[in-house]
């Protein structure tokens, strides 16, 4: 509520001598009485728009757990596609030096000798394009858990 008082006073005449006084007073007084509504809403809106924004921030933090899980997960999977492109290298490495004794030994032609030797290839190939793809899955955990600046040296080794 509030309280206002307003008031004049002054002079009025043709000349001085015939002049007299007069004077006015206006008072108001103000009771806000739909004001009390106004601010309620004012505070609902503020308390759904702090809402809003506590389930915004619950929505990002479960995207960022999300994509470090996708991203660890996929790290792992890279990892064991570097181990398989190892394998597949050795185990192509060994059939050429099979294939190069039985050649020497005259049981087989240079046919394949150079199959062998693709397969080997091949397998390099495999093992080079399993490297990145697990480098690439590092980076990518280091992004998604926001350190990819930071960390870029631990995540990548050059050997």
């Amino acid at each position: 509520p509030s309280l206002a008082l307003n008031a004049d006073y002054g002079v009025i005449g043709e000349n001085p001598a015939q002049s007299h006084g007069t004077f006015s007073v206006a008072g108001s007084l103000r009771f806000p009485i739909w004001q009390g509504g106004r601010y309620e809403g004012d505070l609902e809106q503020a308390n759904a728009a702090l809402d809003q924004r506590k389930a915004e921030l619950e929505d990002i933090r479960s995207r960022v757990e999300s994509e470090v899980r996708s991203a660890f997960l996929d790290l792992q999977a890279a990892g064991s596609q570097v181990e398989v492109a190892r394998k597949n290298l050795d185990v192509a490495r060994e059939t050429l030096g099979l294939t190069r004794q039985r050649f020497e030994a005259g049981i087989t032609d240079s046919v394949e000798v150079s199959q062998a030797q693709s397969t080997v290839a091949s397998a390099d190939l495999d093992l080079i394009n399993s490297v990145f793809a697990h480098n690439l899955a590092k980076l990518n955990l280091a992004r998604s858990q926001g350190a990819a600046a930071d960390s870029l040296q631990q995540y990548i080794k050059v050997q």
